[in-house]
């Protein structure tokens, strides 16, 4: 598989992780199936991480999906690439 880098500079990573995750709904406390109060089990740098990792299969699938517009069927078109896309990006990771 093809890797994907992103550098940051070091003294830049601690504000990114913040921004990306508070400002896409991390908090640290989350409730449980129970409605109880829990420390959030997911680090704000996973949440990063996979909230990048998402950000881009949901794009990479809508362009899919754009794509099969023109069809003669779009609609079925546009299923069936979006599928492919879903295929396509299952394994995607971000590290």
């Amino acid at each position: 598989m093809a890797s994907f880098t992103v550098k940051i500079p070091n003294e830049l990573l601690e504000d990114l992780v913040d921004a990306m995750s508070l400002g896409t709904g991390w908090t640290e406390i989350i409730l449980d199936d129970e409605g109880e109060e829990i420390p959030n089990p997911e680090t704000k740098e996973q949440w990063a991480k996979r909230t990048l990792r998402d950000w881009i299969k949901n794009h990479y699938r809508k362009y899919k999906g754009d794509e099969a517009v023109d069809a003669v069927d779009p609609d079925a078109a546009r299923q069936a690439a979006i599928e492919q896309a879903v295929q396509d990006t299952e394994e995607l990771m971000v590290h």
